[in-house]
């Protein structure tokens, strides 16, 4: 199944300085060295005549004073300046508005962008909207993408359907699910199906462009989708939070490869975590016959060596290694929702539809039970004040 979809978000960086000008003059037109009843012009001849009166002497100190002051915040002074101005905010404010001089991609018609196809393996959990919510969020900002959505299942999930249904993202749904013999293991080969599936359907489209395995719930900066576009063989990068170590990258010096720096080595010629890498789409097919194999813990090193490339094809962005533009982050899993809503007394309410959009575990995992139920769901309906 394949949508597209388009969205655009709009910002004026000028509405904020508009309005706050806006606000200072009109604080300025209603301040009280300028409303009528604060000053009052009295003739020269007047003010000598009542020179000896001392109201009126008063009433002319107290109208300059406020004139001059008036005069002073509407035009404020470099001395003034040093006692409002926060020096930590106008750094703040100057970094956020400093540019890049390097444009980030050569070109700047996105028809001549080449395409990325970023493959995700998912399966149906209670986090899995959220997770996929997220990155979709970030592959919103990233111009010519084209989302390879791969989940382990035989049937499509229901909240999948409706998430892809608001999604404005070119994408392609492919239902994937483990074969039963992998399944049975102790330590099962996850989302290499979703993944060789992916690389199926971009061979038999014979896609143009640069491919990514990327998992639903890992971090990315966006800057990494611009680092991998211009791959031409395989390109490479580090990736943060794996293992131990707390990152995962091929060790370079002077640009050259010296080894890498991962805590999972087990003789892998490829030591590289799985959003550490792309691949050039038309390099794979013409290899031909390339495969994810169903290895648990050499997938990476497995699909590198399926591509025949010496270390002298690799390609390393990232400022030659020295950038973290993606982390291997995890979702901390979430329990399935009670199946209380379900309850009659919640029949006509908002409750009916959220229940459609949650995962609800069965009547023998709720762990609460009835008669606290009957109590939650009638302090549930009690207004306090």
């Amino acid at each position: 199944r394949t949508r597209a979809g388009q969205g655009s978000v709009a910002t004026s960086a000028l509405t904020g300085a508009v309005d706050t000008r806006l606000m200072c003059q009109h604080s300025f037109q209603t301040s009280p060295a300028s409303s009528p009843s604060a000053t009052k012009t009295l003739p020269f001849h007047s003010v000598m005549k009542h020179r000896s009166n001392p109201l009126v002497l008063l009433l002319l100190v107290v109208t300059a004073i406020m004139l001059l002051f008036a005069i002073m915040h509407t035009y404020p002074t470099d001395s003034l300046n040093q006692h409002y101005v926060n020096p930590d905010r106008l750094q703040l404010d100057l970094i956020s508005q400093r540019q890049d001089p390097k444009p980030v991609s050569p070109v700047r018609d996105l028809a001549d962008l080449p395409m990325i196809y970023p493959i995700t393996p998912t399966y149906g959990r209670s986090a899995q909207i959220a997770d996929l919510t997220r990155l979709s969020q970030t592959l919103m900002l990233v111009p010519n993408i084209h989302w390879i959505i791969c989940e382990d299942s035989w049937t499509p999930n229901r909240l999948l359907q409706l998430f892809l249904k608001d999604l404005k993202l070119n994408f392609t749904l492919i239902l994937t699910p483990m074969p039963a013999k992998y399944r049975r293991l102790k330590k099962q080969p996850k989302g290499c199906t979703a993944r060789n599936a992916g690389l199926k359907w971009l061979t038999d489209s014979n896609k143009d462009g640069v491919l990514y395995f990327m998992d639903d719930d890992n971090t990315y900066d966006i800057r990494v989708f611009e680092e991998m576009r211009w791959t031409q063989r395989v390109s490479m990068w580090p990736v943060g939070l794996v293992t131990e170590l707390a990152v995962s990258s091929p060790i370079l010096k002077n640009g050259h490869l010296l080894g890498w720096y991962d805590g999972y080595m087990i003789k892998r010629k490829f030591a590289i975590d799985m959003a550490g890498f792309a691949t050039n789409v038309q390099f794979m097919i013409k290899v031909g016959g390339v495969e994810m194999p169903y290895m648990h813990g050499l997938e990476e090193d497995g699909y590198l060596r399926a591509l025949k490339i010496g270390y002298g094809d690799i390609e390393f962005k990232a400022d030659g290694c020295t950038k973290i533009y993606v982390w291997h982050t995890r979702t901390q899993w979430s329990s399935r929702g009670s199946p209380m809503i379900i309850n009659s007394h919640y029949d006509g309410t908002n409750l009916r539809k959220l229940q459609s959009r949650i995962m609800l575990s069965s009547r023998q995992n709720w762990k609460i039970n009835s008669s606290y139920e009957a109590w939650l769901i009638k302090e549930q309906f009690s207004i306090h004040n």
